[in-house]
């Protein structure tokens, strides 16, 4: 059974909220997720973050998401930040402190936009968004 819970710390509409409810769903299929809890947050709140997923244990999975004026963002950021949570649940990004493992492999060092749990997450974003063009389109929902 998948356990789906959406909190939100910031206004937003019911179409959006359900809208993100659909999206959340569609990651939780696609990347084998049981569970996740997902906190709409206040831009203030988040610095210079757009999201953030966490992931202690094998029951806490929760992404932290910025409320952004433009929507297609913040849904690219729940699809990336899902991705996170795949890659901690799956055991192949390990973060520890500062330490951050890849299949095995430090690469803490790596500047944030050569490693590749970032370049994973932003191709799956981008593959999300294309799909539900895509299907937008022509005309079909995606699931």
């Amino acid at each position: 059974m998948k356990n789906l819970t959406i909190k939100t710390e910031t206004s937003i509409s019911k179409k959006r909220l359900e809208i993100l409810k659909s999206d959340a769903k569609h990651h939780m299929e696609i990347l084998r997720l049981s569970e996740l809890d997902i906190t709409i947050k206040q831009s203030s709140d988040m610095n210079n973050n757009n999201g953030l997923a966490y992931f202690s244990g094998k029951r806490s999975k929760k992404i932290e998401i910025k409320n952004t004026r433009d929507f297609n963002e913040l849904r690219g950021t729940l699809a990336h930040e899902a991705c996170h949570i795949n890659q901690f649940v799956t055991g192949k990004l390990i973060c520890e402190g500062k330490k951050s493992t890849y299949y095995g492999e430090d690469l803490s060092k790596l500047a944030y936009d050569r490693q590749p749990w970032e370049i994973h997450a932003n191709d799956y974003a981008l593959a999300f968004k294309i799909i539900k063009n895509i299907k937008t389109y022509v005309g079909t929902k995606i699931r």
